[in-house]
């Protein structure tokens, strides 16, 4: 019966802990990317996020680009804001892009911390260019936070268990 009890405890503080979860910018997301980046026009992908200085963030941009008539040149970059609340950059990537062609585009790159705001920023030279894919940030846990979680469930069911066979036993020498 304690055990039962427990769990139900467990549950709901699980199910509190969720709630108050859902009112916050997301941990990490999928952010689907379609449009055309001119010259002069540069784009700023801005998504929110939970301050979280103790775990990395990886921000990734999956897709392709291309598709222009004049030879062109496409510069991408990440930035967010660091823990004093300027911005940070990662290292420009820039693409030549020929006319009429499209190339597959994988750019990551890791931050020590989860920022509030993270961004893609894209930049056009030359002339149009039309960029799709998926721009993605994800806050990393630790592995030994992952194993810690791992081995408090195990101790969880071991006890349950040991409670289990102890009522067993505690019943078949009543009888």
């Amino acid at each position: 019966m304690n055990v039962l009890k427990l769990v139900v405890i467990a549950a709901a503080l699980l199910a509190s802990a969720a709630s108050a979860r859902a009112q916050e910018p997301p941990q990490g997301e999928e952010f689907p990317v379609g449009l055309i980046v001119v010259p002069d026009q540069p784009i700023e992908i801005v998504r929110p996020n939970v301050f979280d200085p103790f775990h990395p963030k990886v921000l990734r941009f999956h897709g392709i680009v291309g598709g222009g008539v004049d030879p062109a040149e496409l510069t991408v970059f990440f930035d967010w804001l660091d823990p004093a609340g300027g911005p940070a950059y990662s290292p420009p990537t820039t693409i030549p892009v020929p006319p009429h062609e499209f190339l597959p585009l994988d750019l990551e790159y890791t931050i020590p911390f989860c920022p509030q705001l993270v961004s893609l920023d894209l930049r056009a030279a030359g002339g149009p260019i039309e960029v799709t894919g998926v721009f993605s940030h994800q806050c990393v846990p630790e592995p030994n936070s992952i194993a810690a979680a791992g081995t408090g469930l195990v101790a969880l069911g071991c006890l349950a268990a040991a409670r289990r066979r102890r009522s067993r036993r505690n019943g078949a020498a009543s009888a």
